[in-house]
């Protein structure tokens, strides 16, 4: 009807604890001699819960590697939290280090948070508060490059500047060509264009 046990139960190596009615049992929890495993062999799934929060610890249950709440999962180095799950997706603490990113939505940076790109922090790409810059800090220089086209733009969409492949350049004040580049040298957007040479 049920057993009741006071003391400690002892299992010997590969000696199992089994549960379920399946033959050598649907849990089995036991001790290799080199590792301690939990496993589910049965049908159905393993599950782990607590009245308030699950921990998963150290030996001497003195330090938590991982804890589970009921709207929130903690990964934690060296008992400091490094990554909490949100309603919205994950916070983390500290420096990310991957070998790839796919981003399906924005990257948001803060003001002065930067963007940073090479082995010495060459290129960066940051808003301060006040102006937006792309700072090209390392050797070599700094490359635009495009198949057919470069435009600069103002923010409502009026050109500034035009660089065509293989083609002209063109310069615009007031979204009005006033320069453009050609084969055989420039053409002025205006007659009354004045030209001051030093």
């Amino acid at each position: 009807a049920g057993v009741t046990v006071t003391g400690n139960a002892s299992f010997a190596d590969n000696g199992k604890a089994t549960f379920g009615d399946a033959v050598g049992g649907d849990l089995q929890i036991f001790h290799t001699g080199t590792y301690s495993a939990i496993t589910d062999v049965g049908t159905g799934a393993l599950f782990i819960g607590g009245s308030d929060y699950v921990d998963i610890g150290n030996s001497g249950l003195s330090q938590t590697r991982a804890r589970f709440y009921d709207n929130t999962v903690e990964l934690r180095s060296g008992g400091d939290i490094k990554l909490n799950t949100t309603a919205t997706g994950i916070d983390v603490t500290g420096v990310i280090t991957t070998d790839g990113l796919t981003t399906s939505a924005d990257i948001n940076f803060g003001d002065s948070d930067k963007a940073v790109f090479g082995a010495g922090s060459d290129l960066q790409i940051y808003h301060d508060g006040s102006n937006s810059f792309i700072d090209e800090a390392g050797t070599g220089g700094l490359y635009i490059r495009a198949n057919d086209r470069v435009e600069i733009h103002k923010y409502t969409g009026e050109v500034m500047i035009e660089a065509v492949a293989d083609g002209a350049v063109t310069l615009y004040h007031n979204n009005v060509i006033r320069l453009t580049t050609t084969s055989t040298g420039v053409v002025l957007g205006s007659a009354t264009a004045n030209l001051n040479f030093e």
